[in-house]
């Protein structure tokens, strides 16, 4: 009931803000870019709300997408026909989701999210579990794996540019902390990019992590080739062990 409660507590904060983002009395009191960008978005829902007692939550993604304007907006953004299509088959992919998941309506469609949701939230268990850096705030695992080390990505291209590097160094703060026993941070030498290959440079957040605390692979093969001999050699003293005590 708590969960239930909750939930209608945002729906009853959320009409008032619905209702006054379709006030005329407050649209004219709006810049004009502001009012009409608010007046567009808020027509786009209405059409929305009309369409979704008659399509299926599957269609309702598709008309999202193309009333909105996202279709519009990666066209313009995608260089080829051929990129464009990879992107719309994104949106495609998500559309179809929607289109297996049980029920036919909305509220089953709400229902499926919000467990998904809490599911989340629980313990994982012995299993990998894949997450942003902001879901996993206030959780902890034994091995932490952070992707994507490289600037452009972490930190994001536009935080470098629109110098808001703090917001992305606490970000990754987070994910730091979230390991318990074992943290790995892996960045790409090259990516596909816009249909060219172009190098990566690393995060520059690794170079002010402690020096003393990184081991990092691939930057002395020699050390490295020895670290593997000599976990390959623990693992088979730690085999040998269990195997004489099992038979003893």
């Amino acid at each position: 009931m708590a969960a239930r409660a909750g939930e209608s507590g945002r729906r009853q904060r959320l009409i008032p803000l619905a209702r006054a983002a379709d006030s005329t009395a407050i649209l004219q009191q709006l810049p004009a870019r502001a009012s009409s960008s608010l007046h567009g978005f808020i027509e786009i829902i209405h059409r929305l709300r009309a369409e979704a007692a008659a399509l299926s939550p599957a269609d309702l993604v598709r008309s999202l997408n193309e009333k909105s304007g996202l279709l519009a907006a990666l066209k313009a953004q995608c260089r080829t026909e051929q990129l464009f299509a990879i992107r719309r088959g994104n949106l495609d992919e998500l559309a179809e989701w929607f289109e297996g998941a049980k029920g036919s309506g909305l509220a089953d469609l709400g229902a499926q999210l919000a467990l998904i949701s809490r599911n989340d939230r629980d313990d994982g268990g012995n299993q990998v579990r894949l997450m942003s850096l902001h879901a996993a705030k206030g959780l902890e695992f034994r091995y932490v794996f952070i992707v994507g080390m490289e600037d452009g990505t972490l930190p994001h291209e536009a935080s470098i540019d629109e110098g808001r590097l703090e917001e992305e160094r606490r970000l990754l703060y987070v994910g730091i902390t979230r390991a318990k026993e074992q943290l790995w941070l892996s960045h790409a030498r090259e990516a596909n990019k816009w249909g060219k290959r172009v190098t990566l440079a690393p995060s520059r957040f690794i170079d002010e992590l402690p020096a003393a605390e990184l081991q990092r692979d691939g930057a002395d093969p020699q050390a490295d080739a020895e670290r593997k001999q000599e976990r390959a050699r623990s693992a088979m003293a730690d085999l040998r062990a269990m195997l004489s005590g099992e038979s003893g």
